[in-house]
């Protein structure tokens, strides 16, 4: 297990949490999906 942790300056926390909905952007989206692979092969990530 690896520990990741990112740091997207722009803003604190963005929404929705659903990358399939409207409003979120390409790059928020694609951390998301990114975040959430990391997470399901067992590394710890998290958003700061």
């Amino acid at each position: 297990m690896v520990f990741i942790q990112f740091y997207y300056g722009k803003r604190m926390a963005f929404g929705p949490v659903n990358e399939n909905i409207p409003g979120l952007g390409g790059s928020e989206g694609s951390l998301l999906v990114l975040s959430r692979e990391l997470a399901g092969r067992g590394h710890l990530v998290e958003g700061v």
